[in-house]
């Protein structure tokens, strides 16, 4: 057999190994997505807002695209009261600044995906952000809440978005004043239904 030929033959799988190797060692470093989540309430916006409006924000980071996918629903309220969404820099009970706008106005499910900075990704690590709902009807914020890691201070993750989704649940508050926000929150679950009336409606004669 040629020389050339001989050589083809035995570099052909050692090149093979190589491109399955590297292969490999790629799926190896690519680190899994991590989810984050936040319950949306009238009872975290500064001040808090009486509104029986609530929803739920998922997040899924992907550290080697250091990008995130979104996606915020929406209850109790309608498409034609929203404004916009924003997800902004802040801690728990602060204002804080506007760091990209999510969604314009007229929705009640929404998804995107955004990049993100080195510092930014070590804000979101740190439960730094919020996304924030704003309202047509009040002229500025409706429905808030704050981004928090998947283990933050030993707490439980809150479990995925299954569909129908679910209703979300407003975090605890220690104030009256938010106290009595969080009263006039109402979650409803899954789509809305009217309540049966039976004939309390009913003219008799």
């Amino acid at each position: 057999m040629p020389l050339y030929g001989l050589c083809r033959r035995l570099l052909a799988p050692l090149a093979l190994l190589m491109i399955v190797g590297l292969a490999a060692g790629g799926s190896r470093g690519a680190a899994a997505p991590v989810t984050y989540y936040a319950t949306l309430s009238g009872a975290q916006v500064v001040p808090p807002v009486l509104t029986s409006a609530s929803g739920f924000v998922q997040i899924i980071f992907e550290s080697n695209t250091k990008r995130i996918d979104y996606s915020i629903v929406l209850f109790g309220t309608s498409a034609q009261d929203i404004a916009g969404a924003e997800l902004r820099e802040g801690a728990f009970g602060t204002t804080g600044i506007l760091t990209q706008k999510l969604a314009g106005a007229g929705w009640t499910q929404i998804t995107g995906a955004l990049g993100l900075t080195d510092s930014q990704i070590a804000t979101l690590n740190s439960g730094g952000f919020y996304v924030e709902v704003r309202s047509v009807s009040k002229g500025g914020p409706l429905i808030r809440g704050q981004i928090l890691p998947p283990a933050a201070a030993g707490a439980q993750p809150t479990p995925p978005i299954p569909t129908p989704f679910p209703s979300p649940v407003p975090p605890s508050v220690s104030s009256p004043s938010q106290a009595q926000a969080q009263a006039a929150v109402v979650a409803p679950r899954g789509l809305i239904t009217p309540p049966s009336t039976g004939d309390a409606g009913l003219k008799r004669r």
